[in-house]
């Protein structure tokens, strides 16, 4: 097996094609994960001879892991070996990451290649839609504010007690209601609810793309909390702890910034209390097919900040929310590379919107051969992802929009490869989407519309694709999974 493995690899490096390069990571991946699997003593003791040379077949020969190592295409000879080397793994990383998946075998690479390429928040369709529904697009102003509503709640006493909450409205049908007496944890300098003027207007509740963010920062921290149970043969949960520090991390801070400290800080606790203590009304929600207006949405979950800085915080999320990322058996990939670009945490949240609108969209794709997803509306789009206002009526702002929006997510994250624009039967497919970075509505008018027998953008469908599935790859290897008998886990 060694000797025809060496033959292949030199045969698929001297040739010089696409296959050398997937070669040259496939292999490397193989011995990894079979280096990985020998190096823990605990699951050495629970393999039998079979299982163990099974394995150790994996690992590549020095003469051979040399071979790949020093190899490089002729076009990048002589120059920087390492700036191709990581230009090519994450290619290869965002090309074949799904299939890798499916095999077990992704990447053991180091911690920030890992965090750059790999890791992605399975997150649950009702949660995508909760999000979608209950949070603003482009933040609350201070005109938005709607004053002060009052509700009783009977106490285990027997009594009755009012709250008072500061009501905000998210979207039109939509309305978010934070407690007056909890104003001080995301406005710094506000006097005590007694004392507050009757004009007083306060600042609202952070309840558009960074509160997505942070609802999704947590989830991936608890599905990386509930992985190290089920590791532990233990049942997972809907809460985790967690430092400060950590939280900082995962959404994308360096330790130098969190050393250094600023505004961010101030602003990341925000977001942490409002998703803690805001609750919603939707006026018209659909279940089992009826109409319904659902009030006192709870909030997305329950944080325990504690006292001694030294203790680790806590998140529990709330129901119906904990239920849906423990149990949910489909998801959508969000990743963390996506979650951590501080450049669309406000003005620019469309284009992390955007991303999760294609990532879901690309959920429909069934990779049967010739299969094309349906095609969305542009209008549809925007509204989606709150990319509307000053784009509305203007087709020339409306392509500028949406080229950004594809753009940023075919040259940040990988996922378009091209674009299909339709009107009725007619289609015209945009290969290469770095074109949206500099063409004119003019041009695109001239080069696209035109040819689908259209006049204006806000007619045209349109579909996202990503990269064509590359055939070249190695058919599953015959090795045995890790021994260890680890439950799925449904996030």
């Amino acid at each position: 097996m060694v000797d025809d493995r060496l033959k292949t690899i030199k045969k698929a490096l001297k040739a010089e094609d696409k296959k050398a390069v997937n070669l040259f990571f496939y292999y490397l991946e193989m011995d990894e994960q079979a280096r990985v699997v020998l190096s823990d003593k605990q699951h050495l003791k629970k393999m039998d001879k079979e299982e163990k040379a099974a394995w150790e077949k994996q690992i590549l020969t020095e003469k051979e892991k040399n071979l790949i190592l020093s190899w490089q295409p002729k076009t990048e000879r002589g120059k920087d070996w390492k700036k191709w080397y990581d230009k090519a793994r994450g290619e290869y990383a965002r090309k074949y990451i799904k299939k890798l998946a499916e095999w077990d075998l992704l990447p053991r690479l180091k911690e920030k290649e890992k965090t750059e390429l790999i890791e992605f928040l399975k997150q649950p369709p009702e949660m995508d839609l909760l999000q979608r529904k209950l949070l603003s697009g482009t933040g609350i102003t201070k005109k938005a504010y709607k004053g002060v509503t009052e509700r009783k709640r009977t106490l285990t006493s027997g009594e009755t007690q009012t709250e008072l909450f500061y009501t905000w409205p998210t979207k039109p049908g939509v309305e978010a209601f934070y407690p007056v007496e909890k104003q001080d944890k995301i406005q710094k300098d506000t006097p005590p609810p007694g004392q507050r003027e009757v004009d007083f207007i306060p600042a609202a509740p952070k309840l558009a793309v960074s509160q997505e963010k942070n609802i999704d920062t947590l989830a991936i921290m608890l599905q990386k909390a509930n992985q190290q149970r089920i590791n532990q043969e233990k049942e997972p949960k809907a809460q985790f702890d967690f430092s400060f520090k950590e939280y900082a991390l995962t959404r994308g801070y360096s330790e130098a910034d969190i050393k250094k400290g600023g505004k961010f800080i101030n602003e990341l606790k925000k977001d942490l209390y409002s998703g803690a203590y805001t609750t919603y009304r939707v006026d018209k929600i659909k279940l089992n097919g009826k109409t319904y207006t659902a009030h006192g949405l709870p909030n997305f979950y329950i944080l325990f900040e504690p006292e001694n800085k030294k203790d680790p915080w806590k998140v529990a999320f709330n129901e119906p929310y904990g239920q849906y990322y423990l149990n949910c058996k489909q998801f959508h990939r969000v990743y963390l590379k996506a979650i951590q670009d501080k450049n669309t945490n406000k003005k620019k949240g469309y284009l992390y919107r955007f991303f999760k609108l294609v990532v879901r969209y690309e959920k429909t794709d069934t990779g049967k051969e010739g299969y094309t997803p349906p095609p969305l509306k542009v209008d549809t789009i925007l509204n989606d992802i709150k990319a509307t206002g000053k784009t509305e009526n203007r087709p020339g702002e409306i392509f500028k929009a949406l080229s950004e929006c594809i753009y940023y997510t075919a040259t940040k994250h990988g996922i378009i490869s091209k674009v299909i624009f339709y009107n009725k039967n007619k289609k015209v497919t945009v290969t290469g989407p770095a074109k949206f970075k500099d063409w004119t509505y003019s041009d695109f008018k001239k080069d696209v519309l035109s040819k689908a027998g259209l006049s204006d953008i806000r007619q045209a469908k349109v579909s996202f694709h990503g990269p064509e599935k590359v055939k070249e790859l190695p058919e599953k290897p015959e090795t045995p999974k890790a021994p260890v008998k680890v439950k799925k886990l449904n996030l």
